[in-house]
């Protein structure tokens, strides 16, 4: 199977409520899972032209496949990532379960119907000529085959990885501090993700960077491929405000001695209704006594462990300054 699917189109109309859309799609239940209720917008997409050795297929109404080069894989939903002029782009859920016709060169189509936990730009509905790739999961060979080639070997706590973290552990202490299927996201140093993931499963609209470009392509790769995930990464802080940031085992890489915790803090306060935050406690080199950190913080601590890599971690729930 191909790793993803391009296909061009132009927007046609709203599909009005996007839970109406969730409920028709033929795989409801893990699509209303997912997306859960931070639904932004729905719209229709009608397909003007496609790669050309894409075709399509179908068999009876309202029963079509994708069909590329004699291999036809059952439609349903597709995660994808919807483009303007390759100048602005949105992940988005794409729910693909209409009858197709196609030639070679030519491809007709009721409508692609389109699903987002992010609202769609105004300029995608200007009548431009819109790209969409839909990309394909992979099977636990192709992933085999994947992660050894990265140049780096930790996975934090995806199950098909080298070497496991505890990130089980700390979501689970989080989980019941937020209300995930409504929030906004800020993963601060997410590595390679896994708890950008854990968040979007549980509905909330995500962006996660690290300053590793090495990190975001992995992150990027296992959201298309693996997880099948609407998750945003990227190599900068986005900037704006959001419902919740993670600073999880972070700021040890970047301020050993702990000096500068306070501050950093009081900026991501000032974004944020919610902190979570991981430390490892005492910092590195003893630089900073655990009473010490534990009064700079302030908050409520949700968890205390040893970390199967290294050092004892606190975790804290610290409540931000936006209402």
């Amino acid at each position: 199977m191909r790793d993803r699917f391009e296909i061009w189109g132009t927007y046609t109309t709203g599909c009005g409520s996007a839970r109406k859309v969730v409920e028709k799609s033929p795989r409801s239940d893990m699509i209303a899972a997912i997306l859960g209720t931070h639904v932004v917008g729905t719209f229709n997409l009608k397909v003007t032209k496609k790669v050309a050795n894409i075709g399509f297929a179908t068999t009876k109404p309202r029963h079509g496949f994708w069909y590329h080069k004699g291999r036809i894989i059952p439609m349903g939903y597709y995660l994808g990532r919807l483009t303007h002029q390759y100048k602005e782009s949105v992940m988005v859920w794409v729910l693909s379960w209409h009858p197709f016709v196609a030639t070679k060169h030519n491809a007709k189509c009721a409508s692609i119907e389109i699903v987002s936990r992010r609202p769609i730009p105004d300029c995608f509905k200007d009548g431009s000529l819109l790209r969409l790739e839909m990309f394909s999961p992979w099977d636990k060979p192709a992933i085999d085959a994947w992660w050894p080639k990265q140049p780096f070997k930790w996975f934090q706590s995806f199950p098909w990885g080298p070497q496991r973290a505890d990130g089980t552990k700390v979501w689970n202490a989080m989980y019941k501090w937020a209300d995930w299927s409504k929030s906004t996201v800020l993963d601060v140093g997410c590595n390679t993700g896994w708890y950008s993931f854990q968040a979007a499963k549980h509905g909330s609209a995500v962006y996660g960077y690290d300053s590793v470009p090495e990190r975001v392509r992995a992150a990027t790769t296992i959201g298309e491929h693996i997880e099948n995930i609407d998750v945003d990464f990227g190599a900068e802080d986005p900037g704006g405000n959001f419902d919740v940031i993670l600073y999880l085992s972070v700021h040890h890489q970047i301020d050993k001695t702990y000096l500068d915790l306070a501050d950093t803090l009081t900026r991501y306060k000032k974004r944020c209704k919610t902190i979570f935050l991981e430390l490892i406690v005492p910092p590195p080199h003893n630089s900073m006594s655990p009473g010490a950190v534990k009064d700079i913080v302030g908050g409520k601590i949700l968890l205390e462990y040893d970390h199967a890599v290294r050092c004892h971690r606190v975790l804290w729930l610290v409540p931000g300054e936006l209402k």
